[in-house]
């Protein structure tokens, strides 16, 4: 069998004979693990492409188990992770559920379906004649988003080819990918100078602004700016006469339009936004002080959600880590398994899919309880038996 490694002059081949290695072995101990264990780094040659000499790889000597005792290393390993992929999985699904539990609750709030402040319907509803709004409490206004701007307008790229235009430049001005899930407006793609606003070839927003990604494949996104800036022109910016809480319940509302507006792009290249479209954008506006309490209300909740989520995606960081260094630590040695093995019991196989799902992005989460409570404690109680 010949197992591979890079260096300068190409592939190093590290011959071991294939009778003497389990293809199940040699998955568990991996290119990774046997690259570590050979310390092949340290043989890197200082050059304008740093690599390894073929030669010198060659003279590394790697130790390699009986047969049988491969065979119980990759049956305790095996046993081992199979455990923490149901852990992994469970709390993957506990983050799924708490994001859509999460977005049910803005949404509940933000469009009336509940209120906050006695947990159930209100006492009488309206039509909002919007199919993604559908009835509203009688009581909250229904106004098309241009009349909650002061003024609305496009952004602006200043020509690159004049440095003035950037130099020593202290006015943010942002792009589609300044925005993320996040309620405010991400880091700058770049800062332009006063000489760019003054020349008018960007345009100044006053903050607070609501933008609107109304041209490319994000079309539709929104985010707030908290303080003056300037954008491209694939965004639209409107400026709010509001404090921020109330700033914030708008965008919380309308980001619950951001796929109804996608689907309203015209596609003929690129995705466009219709600007009477986006102006005319129904809000949903109940009083002062209860769109006030509504905001401080999901800030509380969503925090509390957050925490639990943000633990979550730690465990599944921290089993991952565990899993790798079990694996390390089996397969060179460093612990013996054999006796482990030896008492596991017979277990069916689970799918190749699910084991998959150990490189999974992490998203969501939750799990039954059975599955929950597989911690680190039954394979480390095995693992120092």
């Amino acid at each position: 069998m010949m197992i591979h490694g890079t260096t300068s002059g190409g592939a190093v081949p590290i011959l071991i004979p294939s009778y003497l290695l389990l293809a199940s072995f040699v998955m568990y101990l991996g290119l990774y693990y046997l690259l570590e264990w050979l310390r092949l780094d340290e043989l890197s040659k200082d050059s304008a492409v740093p690599g390894l000499d073929r030669e010198d790889a060659y003279k590394r000597i790697a130790a390699v188990p009986p047969l049988p005792e491969q065979t119980a290393i990759v049956r305790f390993l095996d046993w081992a992770e199979r455990r923490i992929l149901r852990v992994i999985r469970a709390r993957q699904r506990q983050i799924k559920l708490l994001e859509e539990y999460k977005q049910a609750l803005i949404h509940q709030a933000v469009t009336g379906k509940i209120d906050i402040r006695t947990g159930q319907p209100y006492p009488a509803y309206k039509p909002s004649g919007v199919e993604w709004l559908c009835e509203v409490p009688a009581h909250w206004e229904i106004l098309p988003l241009k009349w909650l701007a002061k003024c609305y307008r496009n952004g602006a790229t200043p020509p690159t080819t004049k440095n003035f235009y950037y130099m020593g430049g202290t006015i943010p001005w942002y792009s589609p990918s300044s925005f993320d899930s996040g309620e405010i407006v991400s880091a700058p793609i770049r800062f332009v100078s006063n000489a760019a606003i003054e020349d008018g070839v960007a345009r100044l927003i006053h903050g607070p602004a609501l933008l609107v990604i109304v041209i490319g494949a994000t079309a539709g996104r929104m985010t707030l700016m908290e303080q003056d800036g300037t954008t491209n022109q694939q965004i639209t910016a409107f400026e709010l006469p509001y404090d921020w809480k109330t700033c914030v319940f708008l965008l919380r509302q309308l980001r619950f339009s951001e796929s109804w507006l996608r689907e309203n792009a015209s596609t003929a290249t690129i995705p466009i936004l219709n600007t009477n479209i986006v102006t005319h954008l129904p809000c949903l506006l109940p009083p002062p002080k209860e769109r006030c309490a509504i905001v401080e209300y999901l800030d509380a909740q969503t925090a509390k959600i957050d925490a639990v989520i943000a633990a979550a995606r730690r465990e599944i960081e921290l089993l991952r880590e565990y899993r790798e260094r079990l694996i390390a630590d089996v397969v060179t040695g460093k612990v013996d398994v054999r006796e482990i093995a030896a008492r596991l019991p017979e277990e069916p196989l689970e799918e190749g899919a699910e084991l998959a799902a150990l490189d999974e992005a992490e998203t969501l989460a939750g799990g039954g309880e059975d599955e929950e409570n597989l911690g680190l404690g039954a394979v480390e109680e095995e693992v120092e038996a």
